[in-house]
């Protein structure tokens, strides 16, 4: 991060052009694998975001509102990303072919979890998002 922020100083480059770099460049490694591990604690990737966005705007980090920041750069919390990606990745396995061993696993890992033997923090965490966008018979 710093040192796209270093060469983009150089280069005076524009706001919209560092979240696209920001996009391309830093997302992709906070993000790497979070189909898997977006369930757990995620404020040390927002607050690395935060801290890019705040920098490259120039204003005071402590005292700027984060909501702020996000309509004023048109951007979203990463939390959003990481939510996509886990439900990318579940709608993945559900209509995937029945012979990968992902897919077997995961019926394997939905029948422990609706017969009470094993409950998936991962499976409890898709199913709290698809509640939340109204797909709850989904």
């Amino acid at each position: 991060m710093f040192y796209v922020l270093r060469k983009a100083r150089k280069l005076y480059l524009p706001i919209d052009i560092l979240s696209q770099l920001f996009d391309a460049m830093i997302a992709p490694i906070l993000l790497y694998g979070a189909e898997s591990w977006g369930y757990e604690n995620n404020d040390i990737i927002e607050s690395l975001h935060l801290e890019f966005c705040k920098h490259i705007m120039k204003v005071k980090k402590k005292s700027t509102p984060n909501c702020t920041v996000y309509g004023e750069l048109a951007r979203m919390p990463m939390c959003i990303c990481v939510k996509a990606r886990m439900v990318g990745f579940w709608k993945r396995l559900v209509t995937g072919k029945e012979e990968k061993i992902s897919r077997t696993l995961y019926e394997i890992l939905y029948r422990l979890d609706s017969g009470d033997v094993y409950h998936s923090t991962w499976l409890n965490c898709i199913k709290d998002i698809l509640t939340e966008c109204g797909f709850v018979n989904v």
